[in-house]
């Protein structure tokens, strides 16, 4: 709850991004509907300022894709390209490393179960 009060409440670009980050790396499956909205560009639910530049819009954006190699599953890979129409290369490349530990995991899960 600590890091969404973060997206909600803090202003600073970085802490946000670093608590997208961190929601990653705890494995907070909770949050794996929220990353996939921030990483396909919709920050409704995060607090902005009105100054906030598309620079800092693609940070928050990569952070979320990142943070789903964690947490995101095939769905998820199938709800990001929906919108990769108009995607920077930064989150071009982020998604890409992003789907390769996805379905790296998911196939050693597979592997595993059969084992």
């Amino acid at each position: 709850e600590f890091l969404r009060e973060r997206l909600r409440e803090d202003k600073r670009i970085a802490v946000k991004g670093k608590a997208i980050q961190s929601l990653g790396w705890l494995y907070d499956s909770s949050s794996k509907d929220l990353l996939e909205r921030i990483a396909n560009g919709d920050l409704s639910e995060l607090t902005l300022s009105e100054s906030v530049s598309e620079q800092d819009e693609v940070y928050l954006r990569q952070k979320a894709i990142e943070a789903l190699a964690y947490v995101g599953d095939e769905q998820t890979l199938d709800r990001l390209r929906t919108s990769r129409a108009d995607w920077t290369p930064e989150l071009q490349q982020a998604f890409y490393e992003t789907s390769e530990e996805i379905m790296w995991r998911q196939e050693s899960g597979r592997r595993s179960r059969g084992a």
